[in-house]
């Protein structure tokens, strides 16, 4: 019997790299590879990086990232990077947790602490809590798509603090990995307005403790206020009208907010090029951070940088037209893949524009007449649930937890109600018999934040339809198989698969 070949659904394609962005890089980084003129001790030099970047400097000061109102941004408020933004949040972290340990040896007692609401990307948890941060999880509304509830944030928040912790930063992407939500300004105000709570009161108690023992201005400090890290690497992936809004196009917050983009997303994933966007003294302690590791960026990636965020015409019709392309793609595809699974008639995102063509989609793929495709389309898969409906990326998050009772209900029940159940099935028995006996592999639940019995899995649709359709078939087997099966018990827990 032929094996099938295996499908991962962690990471995906994100479709139709930027040949003419990646060649640019490539040519112009072909004039000068064999310089240094881009170290960073000589940063600020003729013909230095910091000329390369003016491109991304105009680009992000017309979106309003700066407190500037009049001037817009600096180049010394730009710090690109070699390792995408996994490498900038890092560098921010670093730079937070080094000013907390200066702060502490003044005599402050700070435990660090970073809010990051779940799920959200499993590397980024790992790498705050290597640097010394204690995680702060901020249960998104699953239920209601993930949104991230305002109360449910002041009460992770209070708990904290009761904790002894100290808010040091906030972690969030917007748009969302893997729920596809893009927050606009007003979300974004109302955030702001928690944080500027937070960090008035911060203000307030070390006000207090200055009287009594300190002429320190501690309150004032990276490392003693809530700093913004907000992830937009999914920035121009929307599939939509509806635009994400930055924390630092907001002037009072730039301040306290490190803003992280790259065009990885959209299809330069090998060049890992990322850039943070923050106010001149933190991205001058970020840049200080690099200058004991890798010098600068590869010059491929500056060039790539200033070609993708450049507003010429040439540069601006091509970025226009690439991720008009990429957006139908992701878009068409996520909706294929939520009806296979959920039923078309199920989703009123889906026009009918939308299932006519889903509809030609499945009878090319299969050469099933249009009766039998449609019936594929609508009966759906029993005993398994997409509960998303992205405005951008390429994800669904799938819900397995109907077949936690084998009734397949095929409705959502809040995983926070099987907290502590003993007899609950996990994400490992998924693992166990859904994938591993279908040959698929997801990224689960518990490596965003999710705890294993949520049994949600990340799947990316960013894959040709043949194989939407083939993951679709797979998933029907495996529930079948997962009927069958016997209860998992002391199963090895699954890997934290999915990058990207």
């Amino acid at each position: 019997m032929t094996r099938q070949k295996r499908l991962d659904l962690s990471l995906g394609d994100p479709l139709l790299p930027l040949r003419g962005v990646a060649a640019y890089a490539f040519r112009m980084a072909s004039r000068d590879l064999n310089n240094y003129y881009n170290m960073i001790p000589s940063y600020s030099g003729p013909g230095s990086v910091r000329d390369v970047l003016h491109p991304v400097r105009d680009y992000f000061s017309a979106r309003g990232f700066h407190d500037k109102g009049w001037s817009g941004l600096t180049t010394e408020e730009i710090l690109p990077t070699g390792g995408g933004t996994t490498e900038a949040f890092d560098l921010a972290l670093r730079m937070l947790h080094a000013d907390v340990a200066e702060r502490n040896g003044q005599g402050a007692v700070i435990k660090p602490a970073i809010l990051m609401p779940v799920p959200t990307y499993g590397m980024f948890m790992d790498a705050a809590k290597a640097a010394g941060f204690h995680v702060v999880k901020v249960e998104r509304d699953l239920a209601a798509g993930g949104v991230l509830n305002r109360d449910t944030l002041i009460a992770a928040v209070n708990d904290a603090h009761k904790a002894g912790y100290r808010i040091i930063a906030y972690y969030d992407c917007n748009p969302h990995n893997p729920t596809g939500l893009i927050r606009g300004k007003a979300e974004t105000e109302h955030l702001a307005e928690i944080f500027e709570a937070i960090n008035a009161h911060y203000a307030q108690q070390d006000l207090n403790a200055l009287s009594l023992n300190t002429r320190s201005r501690l309150w004032d400090h990276a490392g003693t206020r809530v700093t913004i890290i907000d992830d937009m690497v999914y920035d121009g992936l929307e599939m939509g009208d509806e635009k994400p809004f930055g924390f630092a196009q907001l002037p009072h917050m730039y301040r306290d907010t490190i803003t992280l983009f790259g065009p990885s997303k959209a299809g330069l994933v090998g060049l890992r090029a990322g850039v943070a966007i923050g106010p001149r003294d933190k991205i001058r302690a970020m840049m200080g951070i690099t200058r004991h590791a890798g010098y600068f960026p590869p010059t491929p990636v500056l060039h790539a940088l200033a070609a993708y965020y450049n507003d010429d015409e040439k540069f601006a019709a091509q970025r226009s037209h690439h991720l008009a392309r990429l957006n139908a793609q992701h878009r068409q595809n996520t909706l294929l893949m939520k009806a296979l699974v959920n039923g078309m008639d199920t989703m009123p995102e889906a026009s009918d524009a939308d299932r006519a063509k889903m509809l030609r989609i499945v009878m090319k793929e299969t050469g099933m007449d249009r009766a039998a495709s449609r019936d594929l389309l609508t009966r759906g898969i029993k005993g398994v649930r997409i509960i998303t409906t992205p405005q951008a990326g390429f994800f669904h998050l799938l819900d397995c937890s109907p077949l936690r009772d084998r009734q397949y209900s095929n409705e959502f029940v809040p995983y926070r109600a099987f907290m502590g159940t003993a007899t609950a099935q996990t994400e490992e028995a998924i693992d166990h018999v859904l994938a591993a006996g279908q040959n698929l592999q997801f990224a689960y639940g518990s490596w965003a934040g999710l705890p294993t019995h949520s049994m949600i899995v990340r799947l990316t649709c960013a894959m040709p339809h043949r194989d939407i359709l083939e993951t679709a078939r797979r998933l029907a087997a495996g529930v079948k198989d997962f009927k069958r099966a016997p209860r998992v018990a002391a199963i090895p827990s699954p890997s934290g698969r999915g990058l990207g």
